[in-house]
């Protein structure tokens, strides 16, 4: 887990974009494509906190981020 984009080494990726909570059925599609691009490393960027709540919102989410992590990397992501 990388905490910035820099933190990263250096290289292709095909990257996921979400919060990814509870990394349904449609994620795991997302995430299939991205981890199956050859030649490239599969990266998904998620969000803590949950973006709406920079807008004061408040939101109930199904995973903690730790959970969230341990999803991606059980679906094959190589980095998250």
């Amino acid at each position: 887990m990388a905490r910035a984009p820099d933190a990263l080494p250096a290289g292709r990726r095909a990257v996921a974009l979400g919060t990814f909570d509870g990394v349904h059925l449609g994620h795991r599609r997302v995430l299939e494509a991205a981890r199956t691009n050859d030649g490239l490393v599969s990266t998904a960027v998620t969000f803590w906190p949950h973006p709406r709540t920079a807008l004061g919102n408040r939101v109930e989410l199904l995973t903690s981020l730790e959970r969230r992590l341990e999803l991606l990397e059980a679906a094959g992501i190589d980095e998250a």
